[in-house]
């Protein structure tokens, strides 16, 4: 049987072969986003389902505690800040060709905060995503918070 979070968790994967596969900054943005989108998604299923309890397990996860930072992505997305992600020097693997010398990486938060359209909501966990983002998000290569997302959810949903 299909559930929403068998079809979260198909979404997230394909997101990520998107990232896994391109050099392109409006490919990788936008696939950034969905996959920010169904992470968060998941994230809000899978607290609903076991409220109180599930954050902590989350947080006290090293996978799972990236999730705060990528709710920023996504609430950055849904708020004017559509493109959250830049292109950067260095080498990643495996290598294209042809070859670059650049990746797609997550902007600074300053950055993603000043292309924000309006106040964020205060009573959100700001200060926390802020925190997250910076410390696990920011300037890396796309795929890396969100694989380790994904690594959480298949580890605790048990569809590894």
């Amino acid at each position: 049987m299909t559930t929403n979070v068998h079809v979260a968790i198909h979404a997230l994967r394909e997101a990520l072969a998107v990232l896994h596969s391109t050099s392109d900054l409006t490919a990788g943005g936008a696939a950034a986003g969905t996959a920010a989108f169904w992470a968060c998604a998941l994230d809000e299923q899978l607290r609903a389902a076991e409220p109180g309890a599930y954050d902590e397990r989350r947080d006290g996860s090293e996978d799972g505690a990236v999730l705060p930072g990528i709710r920023l992505v996504r609430n950055a997305v849904t708020h004017g800040a559509v493109v959250a992600v830049q292109k950067a020097p260095g080498m990643v693997f495996p290598i294209r060709f042809p070859v670059e010398f650049s990746h797609l990486a997550y902007r600074p938060l300053e950055d993603v905060l000043a292309s924000w359209v309006g106040t964020r909501d205060q009573r959100k966990g700001n200060a926390r995503q802020d925190a997250v983002y910076r410390s696990a998000v920011e300037g890396l290569q796309l795929s890396a918070p969100l694989t380790r997302a994904l690594r959480w959810f298949e580890q605790t949903t048990s569809e590894g």
